[in-house]
């Protein structure tokens, strides 16, 4: 019995939305990791999320964003299903373009402990103004992912 039928028989007036599975995934879920298959060697992850979605803190209107992880996996590596539930958990979350990235970043990096790791959030624009977040473990591994993020040879100066 469905949960709108089982309202009607007990004289509800009001209908209760049933949650479906893909929604108790994403509210309970937490990122699982692997053992990595090659822990000797340093090989490059490149992860990109295009659909990552949060509510803007002030205004509540909603903010889109591509996520790009690149990382140099130590002892794990991260189990993309699960990691693809966590990001769409923060659909209904009120995030600066700032936090959320670092949020995500330490997550990450909690959880993976590798050797090196950069995460690259680009937001859609909103009132005509795009903007880029880039957070990493360090200058050096952001110089390594440069080639593969395809990003400008300079640091940018601010």
């Amino acid at each position: 019995m469905s949960t709108e039928e089982s309202d009607k028989s007990q004289g509800s007036k009001r209908k209760r939305r049933r949650v479906r599975y893909g929604e108790e995934e994403i509210q309970s879920v937490e990122i699982r990791y692997f053992p990595n298959p090659e822990p000797k060697r340093d090989y490059y992850v490149q992860i990109r999320l295009p659909e990552l979605t949060f509510k803007d803190p002030v205004s509540g209107y909603p903010d889109f964003a591509v996520a790009t992880m690149v990382y140099i996996p130590d002892a794990r590596i991260v189990d993309l299903r699960t990691l693809k539930l966590y990001f769409n958990s923060f659909r209904d979350k009120y995030f600066s373009h700032e936090r959320i990235t670092n949020e995500l970043f330490d997550e990450l990096l909690a959880g993976l402990e590798p050797r090196g790791a950069l995460l690259m959030m680009e937001f859609n624009p909103r009132g005509n103004v795009s903007t880029r977040v880039i957070t990493t473990t360090d200058d050096a591994f952001l110089e390594q992912a440069r080639n593969v993020l395809e990003l400008p040879a300079t640091r940018p100066a601010f």
